[in-house]
């Protein structure tokens, strides 16, 4: 009895001291150690020394949040954008989408890097257009980043006005940037307070009868009565969306597709997509390539180191 009594005191002491040696480890090297964190990826970055682009490069590109709205059930989704977004070296925050018929019929209808005497800027869709009065707009000629027109799935875009008093440039090749009269499709968009406060004030005090974007469109036109808001767009759109291959029913929530209908892998408007080249920057590669690798285009390479790269200026036509 006494032999196993001691037996015990020992081993209560060794566990007491080994107890506090683990806890004398962890304040000393604990912070150390969980601190570490992984190498970020940052793609498609122009590092510039002025200042105000210094704001748009750090992991929510300038803005307070980069909010992703995706239905709760679909995880596949939410992972492949949660590691796109991991190795593009951002960070997304995750808000459930929501189903019409979830919703109550009753409840129905500072400075800035960017600036802020915008509402809605409408960075990603799938058509956008000015109005046929527009005279003014940001050029960016011989992108690397823009595809062929006959690789695009959209329309809108430049006017005929513009295409024919300034043939330097190439619709195939320049990125236009302008005020938007017209937006379809709402793969990525930022809003300011205000611009929020307006369509909401629009949208859900006013009405809302018709799809979301749509709507927002009329309120970046003024038409059918809405109060005209200040929407800005690219052309072609600098955020697409992607369809991974295989069968098309998986495609959206929001359309019926066939089943048997099956396609390669797509990623509409973009020529170095972070999905399509999602495997090697997972391994650490710096090397990306061209949706269109295949081809021959004299404003854009087949591949391009990722770290290297330097976006181009463009300027302002009036």
């Amino acid at each position: 009895m006494i032999a196993r009594r001691k037996a015990l005191h020992m081993a209560a002491a060794v566990a007491l001291t080994a107890y506090i040696f683990c806890t004398v480890l962890i304040r000393t090297f604990g912070d150390k150690a969980w601190s570490v964190s992984l190498p970020k990826l940052d793609l498609s970055r122009n590092y510039m020394a002025d200042s105000v682009f210094e704001h748009i490069q750090n992991n929510t590109l300038g803005f307070e949040h980069i909010y992703a709205i995706s239905m709760k059930e679909r995880t596949d989704k939410r992972d492949f954008l949660t590691l796109a977004a991991s190795v593009s070296g951002f960070k997304v925050e995750w808000l459930d989408g929501v189903r019409p018929d979830e919703l109550h019929p009753k409840a129905m209808p500072d400075e800035a890097p960017y600036g802020m005497d915008w509402d809605l800027l409408w960075i990603g869709g799938c058509a956008s257009g000015p109005n046929a009065n527009e005279t003014s707009f940001y050029a960016i000629p011989m992108d690397p980043t823009v595809p062929r027109v006959h690789h695009r799935a959209t329309w809108g875009g430049p006017t005929k006005k513009w295409k024919e008093q300034y043939p330097e440039l190439a619709e195939d090749s320049t990125r236009f940037i302008y005020r938007a009269d017209m937006g379809c499709c709402m793969f990525g968009y930022a809003v300011t307070t205000k611009g929020a406060r307006k369509i909401v004030s629009a949208l859900s005090v006013d009405h809302l009868n018709k799809p979301v974007d749509n709507a927002l469109s009329e309120l970046c036109a003024g038409a059918n009565g809405r109060h005209k808001i200040e929407c800005w767009a690219p052309f072609p759109n600098l955020i697409g969306t992607y369809r991974k291959a295989g069968s098309a029913s998986r495609d959206s929530d929001i359309e019926s597709n066939n089943a048997a209908e099956f396609h390669e892998e797509l990623a509409w408007n973009m020529v170095y997509s972070t999905r399509r080249n999602i495997h090697q920057l997972v391994s650490g590669g710096e090397t990306v390539y061209s949706q269109w690798k295949d081809e021959e285009v004299p404003w854009s390479r087949k591949a391009i180191k990722h770290r290297e790269f330097a976006y181009p200026s463009g300027y302002l036509v009036k």
